[in-house]
């Protein structure tokens, strides 16, 4: 069951008037710490009573009665636009003529009170909620808002404070933050001195005091000590053949690289220079295609640029297929790489006269002895000169001997 919390403000002096509050939305008058009702259309106003109607009272006429008079024409009265109880038109009146009334305020304030929560009914700003709630409640707590509309909880809360650090070399960074339902105002102390909310501090020892206070007057602190070591550098310097593994990794430039290895107290700085002193790799690859004719091809490889020089019989040539003299062939290759380091490397191709081809057909399988290695076929393909003879028939062992 819900129910009103009312705290009433009681500190008036003659010096500083009091307001007068009509709430349209439920029809209800506060004034002097109390809850009263009105009746009427009451229009929204913010202003002073001009004057104070006292009636005239001649039996059977309907004249209007004793009136607080506002400057838009709105009357507060028992008969008034605005109508309130006898008892209190008597005090206003009192107030009134004595100069104790500030303000009439008529307004809509459509929240209701209860004793830990409110419920915000339509659309209030911060300024006309704030208002509306200091008339009954002493403490309170609400989020920092523009606009409000729903359900809050309004119970106050101690703020939160935090201290976030963070240590590098030569240095710290320090964060503070607060955390409340309403405004909050944070101080940071660094070693006594007020200081900024988030910084970076040199090498050092460091007391830091945040405090939080919230608009209650609620405060929560934190106290943190940082201390930040002044660090050391460690310059290494390395000279690794390229393509070789490292902690690094697998050195793949040329020149020279910087790695760095960072830690709180100790850093490292190490200079790798890539050097190349491994010569390419060279390899010949020759095949006889027919007669004098041979595919060469030759392969380099190097972890650096290289430059690749073939030469056939002092004839410089490119891979591919090439036409060799009967007799003795010389392939000279020569590659060097960037770093001048150089292979060398040398094949000689013999190119036999062409042989003329020789096929026999036996009509049945016949053993074939050549150099010593037998076997059985039905026919066999040779090539030989054609001067020379090379095939022995055997008869009566059934075997024909080939020289080679």
């Amino acid at each position: 069951m819900k129910y009103l919390i009312f705290l009433y403000i009681l500190i008036f002096t003659f010096s500083f008037g009091t307001n007068i509050y009509f709430n349209t939305y439920n029809h209800t008058v506060f004034f002097n710490g109390k809850i009263y009702s009105f009746q009427g259309n009451a229009q929204p106003y913010r202003g002073k009573i001009v004057r104070y109607y006292k009636g005239i009272n001649i039996p059977n006429v309907n004249l209007p009665g004793n009136l607080l008079v506002l400057k838009d024409g709105q009357t507060i009265g028992t008969n008034g636009t605005i109508k309130i109880p006898s008892d209190l038109f008597e005090t206003l009146k009192d107030w009134f003529l004595t100069n104790k009334i500030n303000d009439v305020i008529i307004d809509n304030y459509p929240v209701e009170i209860y004793s830990n929560k409110i419920y915000v009914k339509n659309f209030m700003s911060k300024e006309k909620l704030y208002e509306y709630l200091e008339l009954f409640l002493k403490e309170f707590e609400l989020p920092d808002l523009e606009i409000y509309y729903g359900k809050y909880d309004i119970t106050p809360e101690k703020p939160s404070v935090k201290i976030s650090t963070f240590i590098f070399p030569d240095a710290g960074f320090y964060a503070v933050s607060g955390m409340d339902k309403g405004q909050l105002t944070i101080k940071t102390y660094i070693n006594g001195n007020i200081s900024d909310h988030m910084g970076i501090l040199p090498s050092g020892t460091y007391t830091i005091l945040a405090v939080a206070m919230d608009q209650l007057g609620l405060e929560a602190s934190s106290t943190t000590t940082l201390f930040i070591p002044a660090s050391t550098i460690t310059f290494v310097e390395k000279t690794v053949e390229i393509g070789n593994n490292t902690k690094f990794g697998t050195i793949n430039f040329i020149g020279k690289k910087n790695f760095y290895e960072i830690s709180t107290i100790n850093s490292t700085i190490t200079t790798i220079t890539s050097t190349d002193t491994t010569p390419p790799s060279l390899k010949i690859v020759t095949k006889r295609i027919t007669d004098n004719y041979y595919y060469i091809k030759v392969i380099t490889s190097d972890k650096t640029s290289f430059n690749t020089i073939a030469l056939l019989n002092s004839i410089k040539i490119e891979s591919g297929i090439r036409k060799l003299s009967t007799g003795l062939n010389v392939l000279i290759v020569y590659s060097e790489d960037s770093f001048g380091n150089f292979s060398f490397a040398k094949k000689e191709i013999r190119a036999l006269k062409n042989l003329k081809s020789a096929f026999k057909f036996f009509g049945e399988k016949r053993w074939i002895n050549i150099g010593g290695f037998l076997f059985k076929t039905p026919y066999i393909k040779s090539w030989v000169k054609p001067e020379v003879k090379r095939w022995i028939t055997d008869e009566h062992k059934k075997i024909i001997r080939i020289s080679p």
